[in-house]
């Protein structure tokens, strides 16, 4: 009898193994596909419409990018049912120069991907040091300093994310030991032992971005999906007119994954979802997802550079990291004192390369708090002399902006933006529409409408229309439009011109609601709150008035209001 049972067991154990192993033969990681070849001979051909055969292809980048689509004019790439897996964390695809060229229906992924993930298995008594199990399909290759922390059971994020961190890995055990620069027993600390760690990755070597837009004219995507991406999903540069339709960035659910994990991923993107800088004529989002990415979801902006001296209708600008200025002879330019005042834009007449940066200067720009890559503007090579179209006098520190190239005519409509860590829908461009759009779950503003001098991101908006908006479970104000100066006060009115914002609701989100600075000529009427809350507010967010009453629904500061209706209900 115990002679049967044993060879009962032996054959379930077969089983169990034959099983097992069918369930890892089912994933399909793909197969090498030479689609950049495959593009390129119907293109030789003059094929104006490509179609690429179904499948899940692997391939292997050359250089730093998977794909090169050049110089490309009225073509459509028809990708239904295709999904591209990158094999290195470089660019999944470069679109440069392209005129009318469409992009319908592919999907992208990332093997192995740009982030790993772990499990907390211990914390210190103050909080500054995790523990962390790196768990099964997950690289121990860690880049990076930014730490984001999820939930093992809701896969939502349970604290802030945490920057400046420092890291030591033994790769032996798959353990990470994180050091948070945050104060030792954080109040605000709300992860625990259990919780799922996301920190960036690689694989041999690394570039930003997935999807890469360069001076393209009219380009369409549509119906294109993004799994993971190294920097932001998609990025376009100094582009005219983008459509984007029905694109979506979005985690991966488990079941579908590429390999076998022993935890869901809990991220997409490792920034921005989709993000336009500089161009002349703005994106068009329209029914798209930008959800767990590790940054903002919609971004769009052009570049500030410093202003340093005047002499009449000569401008001294230092370009923004220390790059020539993106501003053109011909351009309107917008121009912001140091102090926020918005004066009424010139035209540029001549601009040349000048002497190299005095010591005046250097030390200016060293005292700044300039982020990131606005940080090398105080390490430029030389000063470019700006002729305008009248005398124009402002402080050093002020700000200048070609409003030809900031994404004025922007929309973004019918989307979803959120979770994610960060903010939902971020404009600093003009004639923009925001509209029926849901933010879920930001943990930064839901949608802001505001220049950023710290990261010399420019411009101030006119002719604004926020409406229709769903906003839900925000962490910080729900629709923010406002202005802060190089001094880091609140700019007089003037900064954005004739904004309407209106028919919007705030659901459980923190207050105040709504934040408006800095305005002439608001239109704000049918917006409703409800269940506004002040649990969980960080202590160093103290903007809009939060130190003086944490509950208002609506703060206003330097704004005239043409129209208003602050009924606000807060229950239905």
């Amino acid at each position: 009898m115990k002679k049967m049972l044993n060879v009962v067991l032996v054959a379930i154990i077969v089983l169990l193994h034959i099983g097992t192993i069918d369930s890892f033969a089912q994933i399909d990681s793909g197969k090498d596909f030479d689609l950049q070849r495959h593009i390129n001979r119907e293109v030789s051909k003059g094929k104006k419409e490509i179609l690429v055969p179904p499948g899940r292809y692997r391939l292997t980048p050359k250089g730093n990018r998977h794909l090169l689509l050049q110089d490309l004019k009225d073509v459509t790439i028809l990708a239904k049912g295709v999904e591209l897996i990158c094999t290195e964390t470089v660019q999944a695809i470069n679109i440069i120069n392209c005129k009318n060229l469409k992009l319908v229906g592919l999907s992208i992924d990332y093997d192995p991907l740009p982030f790993t993930q772990g499990k907390i298995v211990e914390i210190s008594p103050d909080k500054t040091t995790l523990t962390v199990d790196i768990i099964d399909g997950y690289s121990t290759n860690l880049r990076n300093e930014k730490l984001e922390i999820f939930d093992p059971v809701t896969a939502e994020l349970v604290t802030r994310t945490y920057y400046g961190v420092t890291y030591e890995v033994d790769n032996r055990n798959r353990r990470v030991v994180f050091n948070k620069k945050t104060p030792k027993n954080d109040a605000f600390a709300f992860e625990d032992i259990g919780d799922i760690v996301v920190f960036d990755s690689y694989n041999t070597r690394f570039a930003p971005h997935a999807v890469v837009m360069e001076g393209c004219e009219k380009l369409t995507l549509e119906n294109v999906c993004l799994y993971a991406g190294p920097t932001f999903a998609f990025f376009e540069r100094s582009c005219n007119g983008s459509k984007y339709i029905g694109c979506k960035v979005d985690r991966r659910p488990l079941e579908t994954d590429l390999v076998k994990r022993g935890v869901r991923r809990m991220r997409s993107n490792n920034a921005d979802g989709f993000h336009s800088k500089s161009a002349q004529i703005g994106p068009s989002y329209r029914n798209c997802v930008a959800r767990y990415n590790g940054d903002d979801g919609f971004a769009i902006s052009g570049n500030y550079h410093v202003i340093t001296e005047t002499n009449g209708n000569l401008l001294t600008v230092v370009g923004k990291a220390g790059f020539e200025p993106d501003v053109m002879v011909g351009d309107p330019v917008e121009l912001v004192s140091y102090d926020g005042t918005r004066l009424p834009d010139a035209t540029v007449k001549s601009i040349k390369s000048g002497r190299a940066l005095n010591l005046a200067e250097k030390v200016f720009l060293s005292a700044q708090k300039l982020l990131r890559e606005s940080g090398k503007t105080k390490d430029a090579e030389n000063v470019y002399v700006i002729e305008v179209d009248r005398a124009i006098n402002l402080p050093m520190g002020s700000v200048i902006a070609s409003s030809n190239r900031v994404g004025n005519g922007f929309e973004v409509v019918d989307c979803i933006a959120g979770p994610n860590r960060s903010r939902g829908i971020i404009s600093k461009a003009s004639n923009g529409t925001i509209a029926n759009n849901r933010c879920v779950g930001n943990w930064g503003m839901a949608i802001k409408c505001s220049p950023e001098h710290q990261w010399l991101e420019a411009g101030s908006g006119n002719n604004l229309t926020i409406t229709n908006n769903t906003i839900e479970n925000c962490q910080d104000v729900g629709i923010a439009v406002y202005a802060i100066g190089g001094n880091g006060k609140t700019a007089s009115l003037g900064a954005h011109n004739n904004v309407n914002i209106s028919d919007n609701v705030v659901l459980n989100s923190l207050s105040p609601a709504f934040a408006i600075t800095s305005t002439t000529g608001l239109i704000f009427m049918n917006n409703k709150v409800k269940a506004p809350t002040i649990k969980g507010l960080d202590p160093s967010r103290k903007q809009f008035g939060r130190s003086t009453d944490p509950n208002r629904s609506v703060f206003l500061e330097n704004v005239t209001v043409i129209k208003e209706n602050f009924g606000l209900p807060t229950t239905n």
